[in-house]
């Protein structure tokens, strides 16, 4: 079975986090989502104008645009870009953020290795040290 992982990455920037996953949460790169793009007759097509954005995205993305704390989003094939409205805090919608991108991938939250970006990264590099033979590693 496939590691289910999810890295919630803290930018810089207070209202922007980014949720990446070891799996497909999008079939394109679709920038900038608003909930009047998605209210529109107009198809979402992807950042470059080619692709229509399928319907299980569609799903996620109408999923967190009904909260009044997300401004936009931007879904790409594995993460999840969210901005927040000015006058909410993380705590009251990361935990739905969550919810919506696991059930986009089908997966439970018991199974899921939920995470700090910044420890994904630590663990990552521990783990490709570990695929490099003993010998080979510089001292």
């Amino acid at each position: 079975m496939r590691e289910q992982r999810l890295g919630i990455q803290i930018h810089p920037a207070r209202l922007i986090r980014t949720f990446h996953v070891h799996g497909r949460v999008g079939n394109a790169n679709f920038s900038h989502i608003r909930k009047e793009l998605l209210r529109s007759d107009l198809p979402v097509k992807d950042t470059y104008g080619v692709v229509a954005i399928d319907e299980k995205t569609r799903q996620l993305a109408d999923t967190l645009l009904q909260h009044d704390a997300i401004a936009r989003i931007s879904i790409d094939r594995t993460y999840v870009d969210v901005e927040l409205n000015g006058m909410f805090y993380w705590h009251d919608i990361q935990d739905d953020i969550i919810d919506a991108i696991l059930t986009r991938l089908g997966w439970r939250k018991s199974r899921t290795d939920i995470m700090s970006y910044n420890d994904f990264q630590h663990r990552a590099k521990l783990s490709d040290a570990n695929t490099v033979p003993k010998d080979r590693i510089a001292r």
